[in-house]
């Protein structure tokens, strides 16, 4: 797959020397037949480029190729113990959670590149979930721009 929107991204990478593995096409269908959805270009290519390991700076942060498979129904599950009256739109697809207690996910009705939602349980009163990046390419350059390498991944 030719990179649209992850090419800078993964010049940056490859320049900084930061280790990755990717993930193969076999894996990233099988993600998308286990969870019974189609994944937006950009997240694909994330997964294509770094999505099985990009560095040691994702302690207490699950967001790899392995960690995918139920990251969702934790973020449910997290929503039922915080006893909220609302929960995540049924388009949705948690990419990251931070350990235990914020999740972030995308709308896959949002097209190829969707914007970026955030929930935090320390952040209260809640509302609605957090709209933090208009795109995921967007998300993921200023996560290695402000040299935290995936530091809210």
């Amino acid at each position: 797959m030719e990179l649209v929107y992850l090419r800078e991204l993964h010049q940056r990478m490859k320049k900084d020397s930061v280790g990755r593995i990717p993930c193969s096409s076999e894996e990233v269908t099988q993600l998308e037949e286990h969870l019974k959805i189609k994944l937006p270009r950009a997240y694909r290519e994330f997964l294509l480029t770094i999505g099985k390991y990009f560095g040691p700076s994702c302690v207490g942060t699950e967001c790899c190729y392995n960690d995918l498979f139920d990251l969702l129904e934790t973020a449910e599950k997290i929503l039922i113990f915080d006893k909220l009256p609302i929960s995540l739109p049924n388009d949705a697809f948690v990419f990251t959670m931070h350990q235990g207690y914020q999740f972030g996910f995308l709308r896959l009705s949002e097209g190829d590149d969707p914007a970026i939602y955030w929930y935090n349980e320390c952040k209260q009163p809640f509302v609605d979930f957090d709209c933090i990046y208009p795109t995921f390419s967007f998300y993921l350059s200023e996560e290695v721009y402000s040299n935290s390498v995936f530091g809210h991944l």
